[in-house]
């Protein structure tokens, strides 16, 4: 279990691969949800933290069919797991695989109109100055999204008590209009925190 939980964060080799199409069956719904529940408009301009294998990068660009759709990932196995889903629209110039960091996104300030994380922020080093980076990469009113499922929870209880945590340091990050929605998952729902810049 400790190698699987090791590969979901910074997936590698072979066992990486396997991770990674592990993570295309059980994140393709709260992909989806998360960027269909967001601002993206056909010419937004729009980064995903922790692309995995390329879900939300296929969707959010067919959002923003006219816009850019950028990721960073830590992973080598998943930019070459995601650059193959995304082929077309990265020969196009309309979407752009990086391998990077959250906490040195490689972008100039005010860049993006919507900067979004699906499953991945509970592997950040420290919340604070990611969202902190987050925030210096979006545009003045732009949106960051941040979705969680966090399946080691046994109760809703405790998804809730995670979900109003990670709501709070969107909000002492200086975010505006902070809210939160839920996807009925199980164990536990999973939640998205939206906020403004």
């Amino acid at each position: 279990m400790k190698i699987m939980n090791e590969q979901f964060a910074n997936p590698q080799g072979v066992v990486g691969k396997l991770a990674g199409f592990l993570m295309q069956a059980k994140d393709k719904n709260q992909s989806s949800w998360v960027v269909s529940n967001s601002r993206i408009k056909p010419n937004t301009k729009v980064l995903e933290i922790g692309y995995g294998p390329g879900l939300g990068i296929e969707s959010a660009s067919g959002f923003a069919y006219e816009g850019f759709t950028a990721g960073i990932d830590i992973s080598n196995v998943m930019l070459m797991q995601a650059s193959k889903r995304n082929s077309e629209n990265i020969s196009k110039g309309k979407v752009k695989l990086l391998q990077g960091n959250v906490n040195e996104i490689p972008f100039e300030d005010n860049y993006f109109d919507m900067v979004f994380s699906v499953n991945s922020m509970h592997y950040w080093e420290d919340l604070q100055e990611a969202l902190k980076e987050i925030k210096r990469v979006l545009k003045p009113g732009g949106e960051v999204c941040i979705s969680l499922h966090p399946k080691w929870f046994k109760i809703e209880a405790d998804s809730i008590l995670l979900r109003e945590e990670i709501k709070a340091s969107v909000e002492t990050s200086g975010f505006k209009n902070v809210k939160a929605n839920q996807l009925n998952l199980k164990p536990v729902s999973a939640f998205c925190i939206y906020g403004i810049k």
